[in-house]
């Protein structure tokens, strides 16, 4: 083994504006009939629809119901997946189903741990084309918490039967590279990296998979 490069087995993808990338809320077809709930009550949108979002994100896999509240505001939790899909899935990086495979066939197990309103089972089905290539996903709604909780990197670990020595997580938000860190993760800052194609080459020179 090359003892100049670190040894690892796991790579660990954040997904939003890494795997996948935003479209503005004004280009969604759905954003429309979303708004129209908050425009019926007089109600300030952004805010009380991302505290909303973030209620659907840390629901748990045993919740039942259809709706998410606040207050005298209620929405479909169906319609809040389905503006994810529509603003996030829908959106895969140009490269993501050349890179990802890549990194699968010469061997890493490959995970993504996101915070997302769709279920770990959901995104496979709006990602069929990567899905095989990606051994573990996990969201934070099945969980129930979101990134940087440490529970978070934990089941991700576990999921992939690798311990955190030998995981290289790669994440652009501060908080989620911080609690990475702290749970004893490697990790790449991609937002000083800027694209996939030169993530493969930084993960060439400074890493090595793990026999």
């Amino acid at each position: 083994m090359d003892t100049s490069r670190t040894p690892i087995s796991s790579l660990i993808f954040d997904a939003g504006d890494i795997l996948v990338h935003k479209i503005p809320d004004y280009q969604l077809l759905i954003w429309n009939e979303i708004s129209a709930h908050f425009q019926v009550l007089k109600m300030d949108i952004k805010e009380r629809f991302r505290q909303l979002y973030d209620q659907v994100r840390t629901l748990g896999s045993g919740f039942k119901f259809d709706n998410v509240s606040l207050g005298i505001l209620s929405l479909k939790i169906s319609l809040i997946e389905e503006y994810e899909i529509e603003k996030w899935w829908n959106n895969p990086d140009p490269l993501v189903y050349e890179i990802i495979p890549q990194f699968f066939q010469i061997g890493y197990k490959i995970g993504v741990l996101t915070d997302s309103a769709l279920s770990s089972k959901r995104i496979r089905e709006v990602l069929p084309r990567l899905s095989p290539y990606v051994d573990k996903i996990v969201s934070s709604r099945d969980i129930g918490v979101m990134k940087p909780d440490k529970q978070m990197y934990f089941t991700i670990l576990e999921q992939l039967g690798t311990i955190p020595e030998k995981a290289l997580f790669i994440a652009h938000d501060p908080d989620e590279i911080k609690g990475a860190l702290s749970s004893k993760l490697l990790c790449e800052d991609f937002e000083s990296i800027g694209d996939l194609g030169k993530l493969v080459e930084i993960i060439q020179r400074k890493y090595v998979l793990a026999l």
